[in-house]
């Protein structure tokens, strides 16, 4: 028997996604599962007092779990970044007391980018019995050399096994009549790189006037983005905010694109969802390095160049100049092969992953 400790949505975010396909993968394959729902609202945000009393709560239920199911079981549990690691320490101490063999799924950087004392805790907890599951070797690399875990300890499983796809062409293949579109989908900030994408698309349609439609997808919280996004659709008529898009919508937003620019430098960015999704409907992917998004962008035959949360004004600079450059040196016909080569390496790597999530499912049921 195991445990899913896990947050499901709603909300729904990058992490909820895939602890509910794994979950369903699990479910599918006959495991005999407890499920622990640690997510303490459906809403995004809460008073402290409110998330506070509902861990309480999920603490009492997953505790009755445990005395339930004592023995040797295993348990699975995605950690969070930052301060919700508190949560996971009192979670973890709990069923180490119950001596559950512990399966720690990672989706964060922010204990990788620099060493976190509440990570540390968590290593201590663990006594080093623990197995790991990461997005990327860049992932794995670091988790072992911050934290002196074991490599043969750490499996690599990159979400693109958990991408849902359709049969639905990209119909913007016939690119030798039609403008290439440029996209950007995400939430709109300075974060995940708004400025960086207007920066790069202003340079190429300078460079080459009305060849080009830039389109934006997306929530914009703040007024300064707003600002900025409005300037940007203001001054260059081949340039779109659609706002945000869901499900089918979104599905079509990708699929009307050629070129998805993703220029995160998201201090927390591990491997953007989003990166598999516009492969999958047919996209050339170009982005940054931050977090895993250079092995990602490579698994679909895409463009990564160098930007990192550590990046400074001359080699932002120089990575709006690169990426340029690219994107104005490919013509219509190479952009058309990058494009159904992309999908194609989409494709190949997914079937490899969801092998892997088998192998995964296979250690926590055995």
């Amino acid at each position: 028997m195991m445990i899913f400790l896990i947050n499901l949505p709603p909300p729904l975010h990058g992490m909820s996604y895939i602890n509910s396909k794994l979950l369903q993968r699990a479910k599918d394959k006959g495991l005999d599962i407890n499920i622990v729902n640690t997510t303490p609202s459906d809403k995004s945000k809460i008073s402290l007092v409110s998330k506070v009393l509902k861990h309480g709560f999920i603490f009492f239920d997953f505790f009755k779990v445990l005395i339930k199911h004592s023995g040797n079981n295993k348990l699975y549990r995605p950690i969070n970044g930052g301060k919700g690691q508190l949560i996971d320490i009192a979670y973890l101490v709990l069923s180490k007391l119950f001596k559950y063999d512990v399966y720690i799924h990672h989706h964060s950087y922010n204990y990788l980018n620099i060493k976190s004392k509440l990570f540390s805790i968590i290593c201590f907890i663990l006594s080093g019995k623990a197995k790991h599951i990461v997005l990327s070797a860049d992932m794995k690399e670091k988790l072992s050399e911050l934290y002196n875990i074991d490599s043969k300890d750490i499996m690599v499983l990159s979400n693109i096994g958990f991408i849902d796809v359709d049969n639905s062409q990209n119909y913007k293949e016939n690119i030798l009549k039609e403008n290439i579109v440029i996209s950007y989908m995400a939430n709109v900030t300075l974060e995940k790189g708004i400025d960086i994408f207007i920066k790069t698309c202003q340079m190429i349609d300078n460079s080459n006037p009305n060849k080009y439609e830039f389109r934006i997808a997306g929530p914009i919280i703040d007024s300064n983005t707003r600002k900025l996004v409005d300037a940007f659709t203001s001054e260059f008529k081949n340039a779109y905010y659609v706002g945000p898009v869901y499900g089918e919508q979104k599905e079509e937003f990708l699929n009307a694109s050629d070129i998805f620019y993703f220029p995160s430098k998201y201090k927390n960015e591990a491997e953007p969802l989003v990166l598999y999704e516009a492969a999958s409907c047919g996209c050339l992917v170009i982005g940054s390095q931050v977090g895993s998004m250079r092995d990602a962008i490579a698994h679909i035959s895409g463009e990564s160049f160098p930007l990192t949360i550590h990046s400074d004004e001359e080699a932002i600079d120089n990575f709006v100049r690169d990426v340029c450059n690219f994107i104005c040196a490919l013509d219509n016909n190479e952009l058309y092969i990058r494009k159904r080569k992309s999908k194609q390496k989409f494709s190949d790597n997914r079937f490899a992953n969801m092998d892997k999530i088998d192998n995964l499912l296979d250690c926590l049921k055995n």
